[in-house]
């Protein structure tokens, strides 16, 4: 009897360990979504019909990233999990001039989508295109920005504290909607309150703060726990 006893609560133990792999697996995704940007979209001929199996190519000389994809049938192509960078993206097929475009930025949680249309010549002919084109967002609404190293340095920061930066976004703001830690009319008086923002008119604690693509977002008020130095921060 002893020995079943030991068995079942073993089994209660492995069940809670899968459960919590499980968890933590579904946590990992959400977080390579929120801190990494995907670009994707169709490569046409100049009749506008797709191509399919030409070679897509990603660079990021910055950031060492080679990535290269093949059309499908549909001419659709998509690159996912992408760290936030500068990127060459450039595309060859039987038949047409090779097309090269620099610039492209991508940020945090972007989903970014760039058609290429292709025009029919030698593969040695080169197409460049110097200025980034506009880049659309089709599969949701969200607001993103970089901040840069430079901007981190050099920008007054009050008490030092870098999450201020986030107000460099004109969709974030710091009311603090009568939950303040400390006394009324104190917001943005302690390091805490610095991180009482909300993004394109949510409402306060709808935010999560993340570091190094760990949540730092404490669970009782949803402020941020730990405010690295303004030194630390890339």
């Amino acid at each position: 009897m002893v020995g079943k006893v030991r068995s079942w609560k073993w089994s209660i133990f492995l069940v809670v360990i899968l459960a919590a792999l499980t968890l933590a697996a579904g946590q990992s995704y959400g977080q390579s979504q929120a801190i990494t940007a995907t670009l994707s979209g169709t490569i046409l001929d100049p009749t506008g019909q797709s191509i399919s199996g030409a070679k897509i190519t990603l660079v990021s000389p910055e950031r060492g990233i080679s990535r290269s994809y093949v059309t499908t049938e549909n001419g659709l192509y998509s690159f996912t999990l992408l760290p936030p960078a500068t990127y060459r993206l450039q595309v060859e097929a039987a038949g047409f001039k090779h097309y090269r475009q620099d610039g492209i930025e991508l940020v945090p949680g972007q989903t970014a989508e760039q058609n290429v249309g292709l025009l029919v010549g030698a593969v040695s002919e080169n197409i460049e295109v110097t200025s980034q084109a506009p880049l659309l967002n089709a599969e949701n609404a969200n607001i993103s920005s970089d901040v840069s190293a430079r901007q981190v340095v050099e920008l007054p920061l009050n008490l030092r504290n870098v999450i201020g930066l986030a107000a460099l976004n004109s969709s974030v703001s710091h009311a603090a909607e009568d939950q303040i830690v400390g006394s009324p009319a104190s917001a943005a008086s302690a390091d805490q309150d610095v991180s009482f923002l909300n993004f394109g008119g949510t409402f306060f604690n709808t935010a999560a703060y993340l570091l190094d693509g760990t949540y730092d977002t404490r669970l009782d008020w949803g402020g941020v726990i730990y405010v690295p130095s303004v030194d630390a921060v890339q």
